[in-house]
């Protein structure tokens, strides 16, 4: 047996996985990033290497490293160090700001800070400040003063770490955009990860021969743990793409044979929109997911369609470690509009404010159990303890069950707002658009947009409506928020619409925003 491969002296955990998969499967290819092709030994041995060097920079077990990069085999490899060190993956959204990005860090303080080249700017804005930590590494070509080079700390012997490491400890922090100001960092453990991981492979009967393609961003559950972590799980192929490209995505099915694949519901149709989907061969594909906001029935039948596949969708959060329901293949079509079933290890609840059941057919909130729940948020003991009350997860979203036991999601959490798969939380925008001098009191809604699922818009009343410009609210947003959060519409309105105790109705803004009937003098569209 090679001197790499021991068995479990760290203990049972995420980086074992590979261990096991390094010594089962040597030879079958692990990971496919554009001219990089890993093996299961060889990734093995980088991951060791890399945590020999990432310990050497001080990272030891609990501490966190922080990663900002567009997708690439490196997150994997990022992860499993981490795992096999009982270290905390820290995932930074490459779409954030300087300032968003600012916040992350100093809530979680990372030992270590690994960034892709693309973000050599950013990074040097963060530097303004004490935000970053004494080591800095940098992926990619080039060279940056006081950075090291990533394949600089991955030159260290490839020495399987024996630090104990228990299912219970955290591996992943992923951070929620925040309903009251700043983003939550939640808690992510071995065994968080690894039921999910078993979840999918029950629920969806994931094969060893599977070869999956990631293209959602890998900073989110979606795309670092739907299908790809199980692929890995199982000694399957995971091929991953930098970003989302249409043209990309048909030609990777057609030439390397892809039998899984998971997409967003505006990713899935860009797909749709293609004139050129009969140049392509997608018989390979066995299983498409959708997941993030729901996918409307047409498109769903196009794409069962096109792939000849099973289609399924679903429900989760971050909080749950990505999956929560299951809408199985056979229940697509008949009951379309629900998320459908929990998955094998979890259980799901909707009930009322004092956590009773509600009966079939009323709407409560949706609440959740089981290992795939976090454990809690990173530093905020009030959130966690509100959120995990009664032992469940309380997900704030609204929901019911139907006379079968489906789920259906009646309204989102919080009003969020899902543009594109990415979640936005009104109250992080309002805020900004607070700090605008002309603005006297603003509402961020979601309005219904064929291409992005909602797109936000900015509800304001201002001082004096001749003053300012749509297009100057949105500018003063540019450099304070993600491209994604920004207002794409603004509408001036006179009052917005509350109740008794001043709370702003925005589900009565959205509909008359969307209907039309609110019509208020000063109004730009």
């Amino acid at each position: 047996m090679p001197a790499d491969v021991t068995l479990g002296r760290g203990g049972v955990n995420v980086g074992y996985v590979l261990t096991q998969r390094a010594r089962l499967n040597p030879d079958d290819v692990a990971i496919r990033f554009d001219d990089v092709s890993l093996t299961y030994a060889e990734l093995n041995q980088r991951v060791n290497r890399l945590a020999t060097g990432l310990a050497r920079l001080g990272v030891g077990k609990s501490d966190r490293v922080a990663v900002l990069m567009m997708n690439s085999h490196h997150h994997y490899e990022i992860l499993f160090a981490c795992a096999k060190l009982g270290a905390i993956l820290v995932t930074v959204n490459f779409r954030l700001v300087a300032d968003e990005v600012r916040h992350i860090i100093d809530d979680s303080r990372p030992t270590v800070f690994i960034h892709g080249v693309e973000f050599v700017a950013l990074v040097d804005d963060l530097r303004t400040g004490d935000s970053l930590p004494v080591h800095t590494v940098l992926v990619g070509d080039g060279t940056v003063e006081s950075q090291l080079a990533y394949e600089a700390v991955i030159r260290a012997p490839a020495t399987e770490p024996e630090t104990p490491v228990g299912l219970d400890d955290p591996l992943i922090i992923m951070y929620t955009s925040g309903t009251t100001g700043n983003p939550k960092g939640a808690v992510l453990t071995h065994a968080n990860v690894i039921f999910t991981s078993f979840n999918q492979i029950a629920d969806w009967q994931l094969r060893e021969s599977d070869r999956c393609l990631v293209v959602a961003p890998l900073y989110h559950v979606g795309g670092l743990l739907v299908l790809a972590f199980p692929c890995l799980h199982l000694g399957g192929t995971v091929s991953i793409r930098r970003s989302f490209a249409p043209e990309e995505i048909l030609r990777s099915i057609h030439d390397e044979r892809i039998t899984t694949l998971f997409l967003a519901p505006t990713m899935w149709n860009m797909i749709l929109q293609r004139e050129d989907l009969e140049s392509y061969d997608v018989s390979s594909i066995r299983l498409c997911c959708s997941g993030g906001e729901a996918l409307p029935i047409a498109l769903m039948e196009r794409l069962i369609a096109l792939f000849g596949a099973d289609f399924t969708d679903g429900y989760g959060l971050t909080e749950g470690t990505s999956c929560s329901t299951v809408l199985r293949p056979e229940h697509v079509i008949t009951k379309t509009g629900s998320v459908g079933t929990p998955f094998l290890h979890n259980a799901v609840r909707v009930v009322d404010e004092d956590d009773n059941d509600v009966a079939v057919g009323e709407t409560g909130e949706v609440i959740q159990q089981g290992p795939t729940v976090m454990q809690g948020y990173w530093r905020r003991p009030d959130a966690t303890a509100w959120a995990l009350r009664n032992g469940w997860l309380h997900t704030g979203d609204v929901g019911r069950f139907d006379e079968d036991g489906f789920l259906y999601i009646v309204d989102r959490k919080d009003d969020m707002i899902i543009t594109g798969a990415e979640n936005v939380y009104p109250a992080e925008v309002e805020q900004v658009l607070y700090r605008h001098p002309a603005v006297v009191e603003a509402a961020v809604i979601g309005l219904p947009n064929e291409k992005w699922g909602q797109l936000v818009t900015a509800v304001v009343v201002l001082r004096d409506p001749t003053d300012v410009s749509e297009e100057d609210i949105v500018e003063f947003c540019r450099d304070k928020v993600a491209g994604y959060k920004r207002p794409r519409r603004v509408i001036v309105t006179d009052a917005l619409p509350r109740n008794a105790s001043g709370k702003v109705l925005k589900r009565v803004l959205r509909d008359e925003c969307s209907g039309g009937s609110r019509v208020p003098a000063g109004k730009r569209a």
